[in-house]
């Protein structure tokens, strides 16, 4: 989880405008709080500086039903925080926030695990929640007074999709390699999902995007159970990838340095054990934007905890904004439009 203590570290001149968070809800952190908990949890820590687009009770956008589940949907764990001295949700004509969650990565193959687990969820099956991956999207609005004092717009998405981990219980298949394609495939469709939704909320609109998300695929490097990975995938859809501009640090890096490895050595012929491939996760990405510069994977941010499974002494000794994540913070600036 991205934490107060990491939006204000000594390699940033000033906070972000905009931010992207995924995951927010460890179920383990303090059991049965849940997603809410967490979010909450964040919007505290940040509140001086940010206002957050809350998802819950939002539309979900139906473009694709055949992996829904029945019943309340699921709190999206993604959210997005908004800079509130510079920027501010644009409003609908009922004067509510434009914002939204909907459902990323169901394909034919997918849809047919999710049945079979509904159906017999003892019998060994898929992993559901493997597949129940979402994107989240605000409409931003410039303040009036500051910047150009135009009110410019933009859009913002934040998402999380599909791992290769949260694997059957069944260890038979759990080696079989058609998981992975399954999986590789979903992300695949999750960029085509988040094209098609921006295209279709962006109608009349004609408003840049901005997307950041755990893409749980490295890239440019193919390892997407085989196939092309999502970050080439939405390039070929027009999209650009933050670090193709200007100035970047630390892309030799992992964004991924987990909780048991030392931010100071996960090197590319490191940690990782792949000499000049990082693994790269996480990503910050564009539509309709001129271009980006400083783009920083914040590798070096040390933490003091070296588990997820805290216990809630753990937390109250160490406070809330010490929870870690064991991605990396990254960051860029954007220019959306002259």
């Amino acid at each position: 989880m991205v934490r107060a203590a990491l939006i204000r570290n000594p390699n940033l001149t000033e906070i972000p405008d905009v931010v992207g968070i995924q995951e927010a809800g460890q179920a383990d952190v303090i059991p049965g709080a849940g997603v809410r908990k967490h979010v909450d949890d964040i919007a505290q820590l940040m509140s001086a500086d940010y206002e957050m687009g809350d998802m819950v009770g939002t539309q979900w956008m139906a473009h694709d039903t055949r992996c829904r589940r029945e019943g309340p949907l699921p709190v999206p764990a993604n959210r997005i925080l908004i800079n509130k001295a510079r920027f501010t949700f644009a409003k609908d004509a009922n004067g509510n926030n434009i914002t939204g969650a909907f459902q990323i990565g169901c394909t034919d193959a997918v849809a047919a695990r999710v049945a079979a687990a509904k159906a017999a969820p003892e019998a060994g099956n898929d992993n559901i929640a493997a597949y129940e991956k979402t994107a989240v999207y605000a409409l931003v609005e410039q303040k009036a007074g500051t910047g150009d004092g135009s009110g410019k717009k933009f859009w913002v998405m934040t998402t999380h999709m599909t791992p290769n981990s949260q694997l059957p219980k069944n260890p038979t298949l759990q080696k079989k390699k058609s998981i992975y394609t399954v999986r590789g495939a979903a992300r695949l469709q999750a960029a085509e999902d988040i094209n098609w939704v921006y295209n279709q909320l962006n109608v009349g609109v004609n408003a840049p995007l901005i997307l950041t998300g755990d893409f749980n695929s490295d890239a440019p490097f193919g390892r997407n159970g085989g196939k092309e990975s999502p970050q080439q995938r939405l390039i070929n859809l027009g999209f650009k990838d933050a670090t193709g501009y200007g100035t970047t640090t630390n892309l030799n890096f992992t964004t991924l340095p987990n909780f048991d490895r030392d931010y100071g050595q996960v090197s590319s012929d490191g940690a990782t054990g792949m000499s000049g491939d990082p693994d790269r996760y996480d990503y910050i990405m564009m539509k309709g934007a001129l271009g980006a510069n400083n783009y920083y994977n914040h590798i070096n941010l040390g933490h003091t905890l070296t588990s997820n499974s805290f216990t809630v002494q753990e937390l109250q000794t160490n406070g809330l904004d010490k929870r870690v994540s064991e991605h990396a913070l990254q960051t860029a600036d954007i220019r959306l439009a002259r």
